[in-house]
């Protein structure tokens, strides 16, 4: 947590330690007060693990600060296994089922009803989130194949209210086997509309394929070098100025993502001037920056294709589209006459029996149907869950008349999904590069590298990675020409050196931020109900969460210790104190759920051990009780370096 709060200002570190120290303080403040009520003595109430470093005493008790800062404790009489006199009224075993009982469930009490009293109070006076407002769609995720668009408000999820992104992606996560329906708002017409989630093998969870929806405008973030210098400083641009225009064209994240792309493409010369206007209050500057070339990594030349499908659609019956049933059989039947499926690459295009062109993304496959009559497709078939090309056939297939022409293209692009090709091997060459000189053209297909075959664009990326290693700086690459789909064609092969291309250094970044919105509630009672309904919907995903955990369909990776609550902790502490005392009511909850489970050592166990005390009518045997705590012992530890090692990784990545 130190080099957090060095990076990040010491206001913000200040209340991540005191909001996570105070949920610390009022859990065992809860085990403390009860045990006092119940006539306990109590030896020690401590915030923190391990050696003390401060504290005082009063009476029985030793109140102090441990070095270690991950949880706390309270130290009653009679709380280990066989200690304490059976005539001692201050001792803990002496207390009946009933007040044990109370006194193990305390922590977890007061962390339930410092939820229950955060919660209104923040809601009344309003919190800002992420709006659960749709911006990029995923082609071939779940959200796209249910219609859903960009700019599209999910008010709520199963009846659910929804008011932030964040609630929206965890409903979605925590899915079973069955639809969810989001009820939707379009512009002024609203419907509802099923939307099955994806399993994500890479998050251990389920996705809908969406991402949030951003301000309309960018700001500047300046990045300066080690020297302290920025070209974007130097031009003039100052940090948070907002960007209006970027080389003539709105400045848009659609657009900055499309330029983002042909840079890295090599489709725009990287030490080009970049032109680009700003406003500062009431007044609008443009300016020119010079980019700074810095070295980058050596590079083949070659990129993949974004032709593959990922998904096919039918439409989507909304307030908006009446006619929607009426299409799907027509559109259903245009699919199968093509005979695309999903996993399919698409290759090449043949417009109007005219030679055929390359296809790397999404816009030529519109451009291709749109300018012809009739078109043919050439496809590489592979399953839609292979990652290589083992096993694929080629085909040659006639599109169907209803897409083609400019409606017909726009028909195909909405019913059509395109994503990653990561299984033909065919590529496109980027100007200039390595792969460029030596003759290889977009839709060759690469064969081997070095005497290694290339079985899917992952194979490429490996090669040339390891290539780097090794520092080569060149490769033997065999390829079959693009035309040799049509014509048979022998392999070339030629000697491709990797080079190193300059990367431009503009000294800022265009940051886009998630669209925010405030959510506030009307009244003491509406406050009240939207708290209790937030903390239902919080235990009840934690429930869900442990629950598919266990049953696999949610990854162990995503759990977190300290490390990832200190820096998300912080994260929210930016973000104005109704967001931090949002999360740590969250947080609270989450400490009362895992302290309730029946795990030995924590409450939970001990709660587990007086039911079975009280079904039985004795109390569990001293032996039993000690092999319990040491299991439990051995379960937190590992726990705490599972989630430990979660934390490096995340932070490593």
């Amino acid at each position: 947590m130190i080099p957090v709060l060095a990076m990040s200002g010491l206001a913000s570190g200040a209340m991540v330690v005191f909001g996570i120290g105070f949920l610390i303080f009022i859990h065992e403040l809860g085990h403390f007060l009860a045990a006092k009520a119940a006539g306990v003595r109590v030896h020690a109430f401590a915030i923190g693990m391990g050696p003390r470093v401060f504290g005082w005493r009063r009476g029985d008790t030793d109140y102090k600060l441990c070095l270690l800062p991950i949880g706390g404790y309270v130290r009653m009489h009679g709380e280990i296994p066989g200690e304490g006199d059976p005539d001692d009224e201050g001792s803990l075993t002496n207390k009946s089922v009933g007040w044990r009982f109370l006194i193990f469930s305390g922590g977890v009490i007061m962390n339930v009803l410092f939820a229950l009293i955060a919660f209104p109070i923040i809601f009344s006076s309003g919190v800002a989130f992420t709006a659960p407002v749709i911006g990029e769609v995923t082609e071939g995720g779940a959200a796209w194949e249910a219609g859903l668009r960009t700019g599209d408000r999910v008010a709520a999820i199963d009846e659910t209210g929804i008011y932030s992104f964040e609630q929206l992606a965890l409903e979605s996560a925590l899915a079973g086997d069955d639809p969810l329906t989001f009820h939707v708002q379009r512009g002024d017409a609203s419907f509802d509309v099923a939307v099955k989630p994806h399993d994500d093998p890479d998050r251990g969870a389920k996705t809908i394929g969406i991402d949030p929806s951003f301000e309309p405008e960018s700001v500047v973030s300046l990045v300066t070098a080690e020297d302290g210098s920025s070209p974007a400083a130097t031009a003039g641009l100052e940090e948070g100025d907002v960007l209006v225009r970027w080389n003539d064209a709105p400045m848009t994240r659609e657009q900055h993502a499309r330029w983002s792309r042909a840079l890295r493409l090599g489709q725009i010369d990287p030490s080009l001037p970049l032109h680009v206007t700003v406003r500062r209050g009431d007044d609008t500057k443009t300016v020119t920056i010079e980019p700074r070339m810095r070295d980058g990594a050596a590079r083949l030349g070659v990129a993949p294709l974004l032709t593959r499908i990922a998904g096919i659609r039918l439409p989507v019956r909304t307030a908006e589209d009446e006619n929607a049933e009426g299409q799907t059989k027509q559109l259903q039947d245009a699919i199968a006459a093509t005979g695309v499926r999903i996993g399919d690459v698409l290759i090449a295009a043949r417009v109007d029996d005219k030679a055929a062109i390359p296809l790397v993304d999404a816009d030529d496959v519109h451009d291709a149907l749109a300018a012809g009559k009739t078109v043919r497709l050439e496809v590489l078939r592979v399953p839609p869950t292979a990652h290589t090309r083992v096993d694929a056939t080629s085909a040659s297939l006639t599109v169907d008349p209803y897409f083609c022409g400019p409606d017909g293209a726009k028909r195909f692009e909405n019913a059509i999904g395109f994503g990653l090709d990561d299984v033909s091997g065919h590529v496109f060459v980027q100007p200039n590069l390595g792969a460029a000189k030596a003759s290889m053209s977009t839709g060759a297909r690469i064969v081997t590298i070095d005497g290694e075959d290339i079985l899917g664009w992952q194979d490429i990326v490996r090669v040339v990675a390891n290539a780097r290693e090794a520092k080569k700086s060149e490769l033997e690459v065999r390829w079959l020409p693009f035309a040799a789909l049509t014509t048979p064609m022998d392999a070339k092969t030629a000697i491709v050196p990797l080079e190193r291309v300059a990367d431009p250094d503009y000294g800022f970044v265009a940051q886009f931020r998630p669209l925010q919105e405030v959510y506030r509630t009307n009244g003491i009672l509406d406050s009240l109900a939207a708290g209790w309904t937030s903390s239902v919907d919080n235990l009840r995903r934690l429930y869900m969460t442990l629950k598919r955990m266990i049953g696999g369909s949610v990854s162990a990776t995503n759990l977190g210790g300290i490390i990832t609550i200190s820096v998300v902790s912080y994260s929210y502490a930016n973000s104005g104190w109704e967001r931090f005392v949002w999360f740590l009511a969250f947080l609270s909850l989450n400490l009362a759920f895992i302290n309730v489970l029946p795990i030995p050592v924590l409450d939970g166990g001990h709660l587990l051990f007086l039911l079975i005390e009280k079904i039985k009518g004795s109390p569990v045997s001293v032996r039993v009780m000690t092999y319990a705590q040491v299991l439990g012992i051995v379960m937190v530890l590992g726990l705490l370096i599972f989630v430990t090692f979660n934390d490096i990784a995340r932070l490593l990545q």
